[in-house]
């Protein structure tokens, strides 16, 4: 029985660390509330998809933002 490639398969791994620096940077913000750790992570994820989007279709370059914006003096 020979074994078929997976073409979704071979997109999920290669899509791997986006999707966990997102969750990562989910678990940071809002569990350790870690701004800073967020950040980091995000900036990761925007690094190899600078249009990457949050739950509620917003861009994660403007929760970033907002992220900063909050956190300020």
């Amino acid at each position: 029985m020979s074994r078929q490639k997976n073409s979704t398969h071979r997109g999920w791994r290669s899509n791997a660390p986006r999707l966990i620096a997102g969750a990562v940077g989910v678990v940071l913000l809002y569990d350790l509330n870690d701004s800073k750790g967020t950040i980091r992570a995000w900036k990761e994820l925007i690094e190899v998809n600078p249009f990457a989007r949050a739950h509620g279709n917003e861009l994660v370059v403007e929760l970033i933002e907002k992220i900063k914006g909050r956190d300020s003096p």
